[in-house]
C-alpha cells in the first residue's frame, strides 16, 4: 500500500496523473486492502497462546478502531 501511495505521489508531482492511472492505482489499492485485512486477523491465532486469545482478539479490534 505504500508503493501505491508513493507511485500517486510520483505520477502527481511529474504532472503525469491521470483518470486513468487514478482509477488503477484504486483498483491495485483495493485489492491489496482485500487481502491484508484477512491475512491481518488470521495472524492473532498463531501468535498468542491459547489461554490469551480472547484479551488479544478484543484488543486488536480495539487496536483496529482507533
Amino acid at each position: 500500500m505504500a508503493g501505491i501511495s508513493l507511485a500517486f505521489l510520483m505520477l502527481t508531482r511529474t504532472n503525469v496523473l491521470s483518470p486513468g492511472y487514478v482509477f488503477a492505482l484504486m483498483a491495485l489499492f483495493g485489492t491489496t486492502r482485500a487481502f491484508y485485512h484477512p491475512v491481518r486477523k488470521s495472524l492473532a491465532p498463531n501468535i498468542v497462546a491459547p489461554q490469551h486469545l480472547p484479551g488479544a482478539l478484543a484488543l486488536h479490534g480495539a487496536a483496529c478502531k482507533v
